[in-house]
């Protein structure tokens, strides 16, 4: 958690430096796991998570089907889902309900667009 107090400090100079109410932050996984290790990875993520959600911060969390973790989901406002199938990449949401669409990439105009597809 020392790591962990250094990153809250700068977050909340920044906010109150910018002028800012609220910020975003990117939780990985695979990332948090190499650095503390597979034991610590759902304890070290619930506690970021909910330290971050406490200063007003909106935390989205990125993990890829960890065996031994079930992500924070009490802790989210808001819930949803990626998965492969096949060779398709879909998106539905879990918290709130929504319908499933397929992830469709697009480069032709010399940048990323991604189209969400609706699967009826």
């Amino acid at each position: 958690m020392e790591d962990f107090a250094k990153l809250k400090e700068a977050i909340i100079k920044k906010i109150i430096d910018g002028g800012h109410d609220s910020f975003l932050c990117t939780l990985n996984s695979d990332t948090i796991k190499s650095i503390y290790g597979a034991k610590r990875l759902e304890n070290t993520i619930a506690e970021w998570s909910a330290e971050l959600i406490k200063i007003n911060g909106v935390v989205i969390l990125i993990y890829f089907s960890e065996k031994d973790f079930a992500p924070p989901i009490h802790l989210a406002s808001t819930y949803f889902k990626l998965e492969k199938i096949g060779e398709s990449m879909i998106l539905f949401g879990e918290n709130p309900k929504t319908k499933i669409y397929a992830v469709k990439p697009d480069s032709s105009r010399g940048y990323l667009v991604t189209h969400l597809i609706p699967i009826e």
